[in-house]
């Protein structure tokens, strides 16, 4: 009976490895796709801003850098105006509120567990 057992386990420990295997493999080409894509954007725009600076000259340069200096601030533009709506006070009710609310389910959950083995 016990090298039924053994081959049992040696079986699944092997399939739990290929389970594992095959689920890094997807996830390493799941990002490779989702990634890929930025890089070759990042060629594609290199070449457009190259080729762009060929037929416009000076004004090509200029283009091109109002272009990627416009990306930061398009990426500081949603804290701001977040904090100017609602102000620091008011987002910080809003996270207490919010946190009182995740909480409260785990505490009456822990509580009334509690009760019932008392």
């Amino acid at each position: 009976m016990t090298c039924h057992r053994q081959e049992l386990i040696a079986v699944l420990l092997a399939l739990s490895q290929l389970v594992n295997l095959c689920a890094n493999d997807g996830q390493r080409l799941f990002d490779a796709c989702m990634l890929g894509v930025f890089a070759l954007a990042g060629i594609a725009s290199v070449g457009g801003a190259a080729y762009s600076i060929f037929l416009l000259g000076a004004w090509g340069i200029l283009g091109f850098a109002i272009f990627f200096l416009f990306i930061p601030i398009q990426a500081s533009i949603p804290p701001s105006s977040s904090l100017i709506r609602f102000g620091w006070h008011q987002l910080r009710n809003v996270n207490i509120l919010v946190a009182d609310i995740h909480v409260k389910p785990d505490i009456q959950a822990a509580t009334s567990s509690g009760a019932n083995n008392g």
